[in-house]
């Protein structure tokens, strides 16, 4: 009979200790300046007009704004825009949107000297795999942290751009 009693007491006092912790933590985390987030907030994006993709003036430093495919298809008829994979080098050899460049995004820090030549206001579309894809985000957050003016993402990336058909350059 004492020895159920104690066993209770021993998993009561268990379980008050785990409770006690897991309360402290949360209420640490939440007024922690470096907090992990519970729930995942998804980001607001907005499409971008093409007067305002297109013209020479643009900084918003705070929000990622997003290039239709269609905008997409107009840039590269244009040519005035510095296009990014910010994918690993081995998906940008199989396949890219046409004349973009490869800046791996887990690699950024190799690129750095070359992007200190790019001009801060040098139009910039930055795609990854598609809407799931985080690291044209990350990218484009790097890019506006080195001043760079005129970030858009190409949100819906190669997955909606093979999807439409549209070219790709390969590199052999």
């Amino acid at each position: 009979m004492f020895g159920s009693l104690k066993n209770k007491s021993t998993l009561s006092e268990i379980l008050s200790i785990v409770l006690f912790s897991v309360v402290i933590a949360l209420v640490y985390n939440y007024f922690s300046g470096k907090g992990i987030p519970l729930f995942k907030t998804s980001e607001k994006l907005k499409v971008a007009s093409d007067s305002v993709l297109f013209s020479h003036i643009y900084s918003d430093t705070a929000t990622n704004v997003i290039v239709t495919t269609d905008q997409m298809k107009q840039i590269l008829k244009t040519g005035n825009a510095l296009i990014i994979d910010a994918r690993n080098s081995e998906t940008y050899i199989k396949g890219h949107i046409p004349t973009a460049i490869n800046i791996p995004f887990l690699d950024v820090f190799n690129y750095v000297e070359t992007l200190q030549s790019v001009p801060r206001d040098t139009l910039i579309i930055i795609y990854c795999e598609g809407i799931h894809c985080e690291l044209s985000k990350n990218l484009s957050q790097f890019l506006k942290g080195m001043n760079f003016t005129r970030i858009f993402l190409y949100h819906d990336g190669i997955e909606v751009w093979n999807a439409q058909n549209l070219p790709l350059e390969v590199k052999q």
